[in-house]
């Protein structure tokens, strides 16, 4: 497996846990009092054994070999944004899991291994590779360059073609991301859905966006794309790397 395709893989985890928090309940849609809901730390707990498992398939348990894993920046290891108020222990010192004095007990039936991942979600492999356009039926659909910072809390995408609902992904923040500093450190954000191609070949593409924090008056109502600072949909057609040397 390759780090590019290891990163499609964490890319869905990431994805799935945004789902999985508003999933859960209104309670857990809203990070200010998610951890007060039982389930969250079963959900995290969860989280935190298939990220451990991960970091030992990619030899990541050490803090450099950690680091070379990451696509974006890694400040999140660096002060001031490794703090993990109230406690003090900072992010770095929390990727050896053992040295926490943590671990999981293995499930029953053993783990399958990471999916095969061939195409790219992002339409781009390395151009040294021999590329095939993907024969599969579906193509990558972005909404780019979201300004998460004017959305008070966990929000959720629906994208449609010619009005009808096709998929939908969720965003789950702080209901107050302006103050939040590492939303500030990355104030604009991307939501990849993969569809059919059929389903939207020459139909207009549209995406509602709606916030669910329960306390905000907006709760369930469309925000205008001028408040999220009139993102892009972007196109793509699935690439795959040939078999071919």
């Amino acid at each position: 497996m390759t780090k590019f395709q290891w990163g499609m893989h964490i890319t869905g985890i990431w994805q799935a846990h945004d789902a999985g928090h508003p999933s859960c309940g209104q309670s857990m849609a809203t990070p200010d009092v998610a951890a007060f809901d039982p389930i969250f730390w079963f959900f995290h707990a969860n989280w935190d054994r298939l990220w451990w498992e991960w970091q030992k398939i990619m030899q990541a348990t050490a803090y450099w070999t950690f680091r070379s894993t990451i696509f974006g920046s890694p400040a999140f290891l660096q002060a001031p944004l490794n703090t993990l108020s109230p406690f003090t222990e900072t992010a770095d010192m929390t990727i050896d899991l053992t040295a926490t004095g943590v671990d999981y007990a293995p499930p029953a039936a053993p783990v399958p291994g990471p999916p095969n991942v061939r195409a790219a979600a992002l339409g781009s492999l390395v151009a040294a590779r021999n590329v095939n356009v993907a024969p599969a039926p579906q193509v990558s659909v972005m909404l780019k360059g979201i300004d998460r910072l004017s959305i008070p809390g966990t929000f959720r995408a629906t994208l449609k073609a010619d009005g009808e609902p096709l998929t939908r992904k969720f965003f789950f923040q702080s209901t107050e991301p302006r103050t939040c500093e590492a939303c500030r450190n990355e104030p604009v954000t991307d939501l990849t859905f993969l569809v059919d191609s059929d389903a939207i070949v020459g139909r207009p593409l549209t995406v509602d966006l709606e916030v669910l924090d329960r306390e905000d008056p907006r709760k369930g109502t469309l925000v205008p794309a001028r408040v999220y600072g009139h993102p892009t949909i972007n196109v793509r057609l699935l690439l795959e790397e040939s078999s071919q040397e």
